[in-house]
């Protein structure tokens, strides 16, 4: 789910650690000025939702893997935990009544390897990416067992 207040995603945390023995990762969606859109700040994101029991915090959705870079990088600095992103392909636009994402697989593989170095657990996509997105992400991935 897309989330874009605390108390919204606080109550969720909440539920989802009471009702299973699962690990719960919290992952809130910002704008173009770093932010969600009910003010929240990346790193206040991440101390709030470590604080309420998050076993894994991160971003998805949004505005495209150049912003949740941005976001991710503040998130890596405040975080004692598990991250995760989860990117749209872009920001969709309509051309000729077709849903067209701008960033192609290439672009999207790009940042995998940001993510990468920035040392996230779990990388994956949100709207607007295909499988071929995938495949080219997954190819920027050295997998190793812990």
């Amino acid at each position: 789910e897309t989330f874009y207040d605390l108390e919204e995603i606080k109550v969720a945390l909440q539920a989802a650690k009471e009702n299973s023995n699962l690990m719960v990762l919290a992952s809130m969606t910002f704008n173009q000025n770093l932010k969600t859109l009910y003010g929240v700040d990346p790193e206040r994101a991440v101390v709030v939702l470590e604080s309420e029991g998050a076993d894994g915090v991160g971003a998805n959705c949004g505005n495209g893997p150049e912003v949740l870079y941005e976001v991710l990088k503040i998130m890596r600095k405040a975080s004692k935990t598990y991250l995760m992103v989860e990117p749209n392909a872009g920001m969709p636009e309509l051309l000729k009544g077709k849903v067209v994402y701008s960033a192609s697989p290439k672009i999207m593989a790009d940042y995998t390897e940001k993510f990468v170095q920035l040392g996230l657990n779990l990388i994956g996509g949100c709207c607007g990416t295909t499988p071929l997105h995938i495949k080219a992400m997954s190819a920027k991935i050295i997998f190793k067992s812990r």
